[in-house]
């Protein structure tokens, strides 16, 4: 709608295209030559056992070797803490799975990365929307665009796992708030917060902080709008965790506060963005320029 209003509907509409082009070629390219690594087959088993079956107990498919649909494998039981009931339980959060389980259905693996590409098109139009929003030139959001098809989206775009989809919750939020104040906007950017901790437990902390986006921008109905719905998804999620582990806490996945977490939090965001291995900024150092451009915006 942002696009259209100002005259720019056409070129977002081109970026779209291009991203998709891209995203499904390279998608499409991995997909057919190498076999899923990490999570992913966890991720997809959930997907199988959803659709399939109805329910997350994994022992059935894992026995079935329902994974050999898209791996040679073998892959290992990965479960986190037991259920209530005593059956284990994945150790991955359940919102992808229901997300991709009807996906699964028509065309396996394949058609999660066709969808997956297609998020990640969506996100990095959004993203150029919301910086065009913000008041750069169209040049500087060709740019911006440019970019966002690089690390890290591009290589989450054809990966089962929560990154693209998450991002696209978060800045699909984001762009609901910055619009006018509408209640059915910040109703749907409440919704979308409140998906964010069923895709990964370490999303809460980015729903709160559209929360607070929402406290800052939004009056009256509109914020009335955005907590009453944010609200009732918190209460749907937490219901379901006293419902699956006995306990109304997201740490229940892992039966309490993980071994990982025990150090200090400096060092762990440290690591965070400098890791040789795992930091954001060895594997994405554009993300050094957008940290200076947090100063000028402020």
């Amino acid at each position: 709608a942002y696009a259209a209003s100002t005259g720019r509907g056409v070129p977002s509409a081109l970026a779209f295209g291009m991203a998709v082009a891209l995203y499904l070629a390279v998608g499409l390219f991995y997909t057919a030559r190498l076999r899923v690594s990490g999570d992913e087959p966890h991720y997809l088993l959930m997907a199988q056992s959803l659709w399939r079956e109805g329910d997350l107990d994994l022992r059935d498919n894992l026995a079935r070797e329902d994974w050999r649909e898209y791996t040679p494998g073998p892959i290992g039981e990965h479960y986190g803490a037991p259920r209530k009931d005593g059956r284990p339980h994945p150790a991955h959060s359940p919102g992808l799975p229901w997300l991709l389980a009807p996906v699964y259905a028509l065309r396996g693996r394949l058609a999660c990365v066709v969808v997956l590409a297609l998020a990640a098109a969506t996100l990095v139009t959004l993203v150029r929307s919301l910086a065009l929003r913000l008041g750069v030139t169209a040049r500087a959001g060709w740019v911006a665009w440019a970019t966002a098809l690089g690390p890290p989206v591009l290589f989450y775009a054809f990966h089962v796992y929560t990154e693209v989809v998450a991002s696209l919750a978060l800045f699909g939020g984001l762009a609901l708030l910055g619009g006018a104040e509408s209640a059915m906007a910040a109703m749907g950017a409440g919704l979308l917060a409140g998906v964010l901790p069923w895709l990964h437990v370490k999303m809460i902390a980015a729903a709160g902080a559209l929360g607070l986006v929402a406290v800052w921008w939004l009056r009256r109905r509109a914020l009335a709008a955005f907590a009453a719905a944010a609200g009732v998804m918190a209460i749907g999620y937490i219901a379901y965790l006293q419902h699956v582990f006995g306990r109304p806490t997201p740490l229940a996945t892992y039966g309490g506060v993980p071994a990982q977490m025990s150090g200090s939090p400096a060092a762990a965001l440290f690591g965070l963005l400098l890791d040789r291995s795992f930091g954001l900024l060895p594997h994405a150092p554009v993300f050094v320029v957008g940290i200076a451009g947090l100063f000028p915006l402020w």
